[in-house]
């Protein structure tokens, strides 16, 4: 069953952000006054019906509440689509689980969509004050939510990279299966992560190659800033793929002359055993009396036999540096 609707709505005026009830929107529309309204949920009749005020076109509402929708951008004719991924930064998630953000930029209308809390949208708007300072339009608070979605990259990239370095020098040590295994599992989170950050990359290329007149040239500021951002991140990102690739192969070599230093030492302990075997068993027989066989001293005799065996074998392994 589809839970309801969690809406924020706020009028942003010159120098000055107020929240509204949710009830006064379509008041708010026909006054033409500039809105910001952050929905949260993925109930998706609920939705149509809260945003029919807009008049948004039915396909971009339907990716509105796409659980999984890649980025992307679309124009329609009083307003630009926008799709990215932002970080969870709820307790107990994993480091490259994403969350999908739709965004829907009219010249007097923000409308922000996601099913999940998104850390960047409480974060804009605490600032969204100082924001106005620069420009009124809503296009500069969709491009500081996206600066910021960027910004809560780095440090997660940053701390995979310190868990990569550790278990790259950890399975180098100790390549034991459980090192492997931890080896893998980082690779995959620095895939994903890439996976969601490349296409955000891509979509603020087009953004701003398209030179929509919706997105003002000090929010054309802010966008460039989180390419460039993002830009670094996503080149980090490749490094990190090769860093993980490179500590597995590293640890597949450490694996492998563990495992021939084991096979080494078992073939070194059977070599010396053989020898020993065939003269325990030769003067083991019953089938005949053997020289010496009743006296005492027989069983130091073959004692030295063995040990003499044992240290000849020993030197010539010695001198062939096999040990």
């Amino acid at each position: 069953m589809e839970t309801k609707l969690q809406t924020k709505l706020h009028v942003i005026r010159e120098t000055a952000v107020e929240a509204v009830p949710i009830e006064r929107l379509p008041e708010l529309i026909t006054a033409g006054e500039t809105v910001w309204l952050d929905v949260l949920g993925k109930d998706q009749a609920e939705f149509a019906s809260l945003v029919e005020p807009f008049g948004f076109h039915p396909l971009s509402l339907e990716d509105a509440m796409e659980a999984v929708l890649r980025p992307k951008v679309e124009t329609f004719l009083n307003y630009v689509f926008i799709a990215v991924r932002a970080i969870n930064h709820e307790a107990g998630a994993r480091p490259h689980d994403t969350i999908g953000l739709k965004l829907f930029l009219g010249e007097r209308f923000l409308v922000s969509v996601h099913r999940r809390p998104i850390s960047s949208i409480a974060t804009v708007q605490a600032r969204l004050p100082q924001l106005l300072r620069r420009s009124s339009h809503p296009s500069i608070i969709l491009a500081d939510m996206c600066s910021d979605v960027i910004d809560y990259f780095d440090p997660v990239v940053r701390n995979l990279e310190d868990r990569i370095e550790e278990l790259e020098e950890a399975s180098f040590q100790n390549p034991s299966v459980s090192a492997g295994e931890a080896l893998l599992a980082a690779q995959r989170e620095v895939l994903l992560l890439r996976r969601a950050a490349v296409p955000v990359r891509d979509l603020l290329h087009t953004v701003l190659d398209r030179a929509d007149p919706l997105i003002t040239a000090e929010s054309r500021v802010h966008l460039r800033d989180a390419l460039d951002e993002i830009t670094r991140i996503t080149d980090w990102l490749n490094i990190l793929r090769d860093l993980s690739t490179g500590a597995l192969t590293m640890y597949q070599a450490a694996l492998d002359n563990q495992t021939n230093a084991i096979m080494k030492f078992l073939s070194i302990a059977a070599t010396l055993a053989l020898p020993l075997n065939v003269i325990v068993g030769f003067y083991g027989m019953n089938v005949a009396n053997l020289p010496a066989a009743r006296e005492t001293w027989a069983v130091f005799m073959v004692v030295g036999i063995m040990a003499s065996v044992l240290l000849s074998l020993l030197l010539v392994f010695r001198r062939k540096r096999w040990i």
